[in-house]
């Protein structure tokens, strides 16, 4: 914003808190064939206390970005709040050409201990971005990645949630890459020494800090992590790699909302000044942004202000059926054939 403001720019920020007053504005701004170019960071998806208008936020987004994506510029969009799948990314990273690890879906501890009995050491990571939960004591709790060792299999059941496990790769080094646009801007981060960030540099140790430096990626990879951002449909966003002991350079994930400012302030890439010049070269719009007024944060659309009752008639035919997963039919109970149920 700095920057921005430093290059002249006016600017419209939007929140989840201020979309309802603001988005009229931004409609009349496309709908007049003005092309403001859009940074879609951050959103939170359960800012308001009714998971409705939560959800109406969100469609309104998409409906912006749908008739806008032609003719705006958009560093980030609104699909990349659930872009974060690492069942999916990796498939999408060997395609591209990317070095993977082996990865697996298990949900017994007799289907992990046939795979864990080899040399190679596993860990075990969450499918989408990190899983954040309230403790008995209202702390925040956070699902790192972890290393698969005694200890966890002592305390596993013999069933459990599907969960993902993955070959631990022995890196020499992490890489965090942040991706502008085309340009490939990394960060290695020396966390291997350290037995508190060794498996997940995340683990912060703030008394003995990693060692961090900026490197240039071969120029294969970078073309390899194009390709890839292209596939997921994401120009914007932050990688997560790892170099082994032999040279060679893993995919692990990538993040489309992910910081920037740990690889830029100790990199000295300055990117927020290259964020800031790119949205400058994009925007289109010549139209003076006004001032808007706060608005009452409480009210409600339209079709929310009457709401009725769901009459409960005819429920007595819906039963649980022990043939679909379904709620509306079984199919001894209505004397049907299966075929006739659909």
């Amino acid at each position: 914003m700095d920057w921005l403001h430093h290059l002249g720019e006016r600017v419209m920020v939007v929140y989840p808190q201020t979309l309802a007053v603001k988005i009229g504005t931004i409609l009349n701004l496309v709908q007049r064939g003005e092309r403001p170019a859009f940074w879609f960071r951050k959103w939170s998806s359960a800012y308001h206390e009714q998971k409705y208008l939560n959800e109406e936020s969100i469609k309104l987004l998409n409906y912006l970005h749908c008739i806008t994506k032609d003719n705006c510029y958009w560093l980030n969009s609104p699909s990349d709040l659930d872009s974060n799948n690492k069942l999916i990314q990796p498939l999408l990273a060997e395609e591209a050409g990317l070095n993977i690890a082996q990865q697996h879906i298990v949900s017994a501890k007799s289907e992990l201990l046939k795979i864990i009995n080899s040399d190679k050491k596993f860990i075990t990571k969450s499918f989408g971005t990190a899983i954040y939960a309230n403790g008995d004591d209202d702390t925040t709790l956070f699902a790192y990645t972890q290393m698969i060792d005694d200890a966890l299999l002592a305390k596993m059941p013999e069933t459990f949630y599907p969960s993902l496990v993955q070959q631990y790769i022995d890196k020499e080094f992490e890489i965090r890459t942040f991706y502008l646009d085309g340009e490939c801007f990394s960060m290695a981060i020396f966390s291997q020494e350290n037995d508190k960030t060794k498996v997940d540099f995340r683990h912060y140790d703030n008394a003995m800090p990693n060692r961090n430096e900026p490197i240039c990626l071969p120029r294969e990879v970078e073309e390899r992590l194009r390709r890839f951002a292209s596939a997921i449909g994401s120009n914007c966003g932050s990688f997560d790699l790892i170099q082994d002991k032999t040279g060679q350079i893993y995919f692990v994930e990538f993040n489309p909302l992910g910081q920037f400012g740990m690889v830029s302030h100790p990199c000295g890439y300055m990117l927020e000044k290259r964020i800031a010049q790119l949205l400058k070269s994009k925007n289109q719009c010549n139209t003076q942004y006004e001032r808007i007024a706060k608005h009452d944060e409480s009210l409600l659309p339209l079709c929310v202000m009457r709401l009725e009752q769901v009459s409960d008639g005819g429920y007595e035919l819906c039963y649980h059926s022990d043939f679909y997963e379904s709620d509306y039919a079984i199919v001894r109970s209505l004397h049907k054939p299966i075929d006739l149920l659909g």
